[in-house]
């Protein structure tokens, strides 16, 4: 049976926490966001909100005892995240080309598939751009990247079958639209 009492304790400890961060630790903290997301080319404002939310809600805990800064803690989630939303698309891109580097190719072949890398990493760059603001489309990319099949990803992020249905659509619409493999934008 769970610990609600504990569990409450443990929340408010971290909302003391985060609201004694001083005007520096909040700095240092937005510098790493922006490092961050910089990388992935996510808003770094949504990188803090996501890492504060999964403090917050339980899925990253930090007890108060930790010997680990609370601030160096929430920069360390903030990299996790960044990581999260990089990894499922950065493995797929990286198994599609390492198929590819099985064959011997010629030089057209090898600044082909140099175009193709960069119009796959332009592809990667604009989609996370362009949904940044979109917290459903985000949410379905990192957990579709981590392999999550639809019914977790609603479940987990609280959203209907419809909310679910139309993120999907203005995925595909984008793809449809913008992503035409070989034009670069």
């Amino acid at each position: 049976m769970a610990d609600y009492k504990k569990e409450l304790q443990d929340v408010n400890d971290v909302e003391r926490v985060v609201q004694s961060l001083t005007p520096e630790d909040w700095e240092a903290i937005d510098l790493a966001a922006h490092h961050f997301a910089g990388d992935v080319a996510v808003d770094p404002y949504w990188l803090i909100t996501e890492a504060l939310e999964r403090i917050l809600d339980g899925r990253r805990k930090w007890p108060p005892r930790n010997p680990v800064s609370f601030r160096a803690f929430f920069c360390g989630v903030m990299k996790s995240i960044r990581s999260e939303v990089c990894s499922g698309v950065v493995e797929g891109v990286t198994h599609y080309y390492s198929q590819i580097q099985d064959s011997i190719k010629t030089p057209v072949e090898q600044l082909e598939q140099q175009e193709r890398e960069a119009w796959a990493k332009q592809v990667i760059e604009s989609t996370l751009d362009y949904f940044s603001d979109d917290e459903i489309v985000m949410a379905i990319l990192i957990a579709k990247s981590d392999g999550q099949s639809g019914e977790e990803i609603r479940n987990q992020e609280g959203i209907t079958r419809k909310q679910y249905d139309a993120a999907l659509k203005r995925l595909s619409r984008y793809r449809n639209i913008n992503l035409k493999e070989g034009e670069q934008k």
